[in-house]
């Protein structure tokens, strides 16, 4: 037979507070043959022993009402809410007003939603409006709304070309005049 089997079936023998082979015929067969099995029933029967010897210490005589106090005090601390939002969490939990929050809740995401979407939709016109006339156009409506602009522009040209002239007219060159 295999050795796991034979332990399998020592263990169930010590379980049930045999300590002899006489019940198995296979087991006492397979000891007869297995020094490492027959080592390890006699450490087992060794470990039962001392622990069938082994009496467990009393408590203390106190540790009763140590355990009855302390139990009592978790008690009490389960029983009243820590903080202020904790009360207020607990007088939800069962209350009518739940369906009302909950309705109060949603509505607020919407209002939220609505507002951070409602940028979003006139710039989309816009552009709509923009795409929809011709570059062509687009440039004439430049040009109209910034005529004032350009006229400054033009007057600046003015200037600089009168200015000009009459600095380069009354210079002249003094390496030509000499030679």
């Amino acid at each position: 037979m295999d050795c796991a089997k034979i332990q399998e079936q020592m263990l169930d023998q010590m379980g049930h507070g045999e300590g002899t082979l006489s019940a198995s015929p296979d087991l006492s067969a397979h000891m007869a043959t297995c020094a490492e099995c027959t080592k390890l029933w006699q450490a087992m029967q060794v470990s039962s022993a001392a622990l069938d010897e082994w009496t467990a210490p009393e408590p203390s005589p106190y540790f009763n009402t140590r355990f009855q106090a302390r139990l009592a005090e978790v008690k009490r601390e389960q029983a009243q809410p820590a903080g202020v939002m904790a009360r207020f969490t607990q007088s939800f939990r069962h209350s009518f007003w739940r369906p009302a929050v909950a309705g109060a809740m949603a509505l607020a995401i919407a209002v939220g939603v609505g507002i951070y979407e409602r940028p979003t939709a006139n710039l989309d016109n816009g552009n709509q409006q923009a795409q929809q006339i011709s570059p062509a156009v687009n440039d004439l409506q430049k040009l109209d709304k910034n005529e004032d602009m350009y006229a400054d522009f033009e007057m600046l040209d003015d200037l600089q070309t009168s200015n000009s002239q009459p600095a380069n007219a009354t210079t002249t060159n003094p390496s030509k005049t000499e030679m």
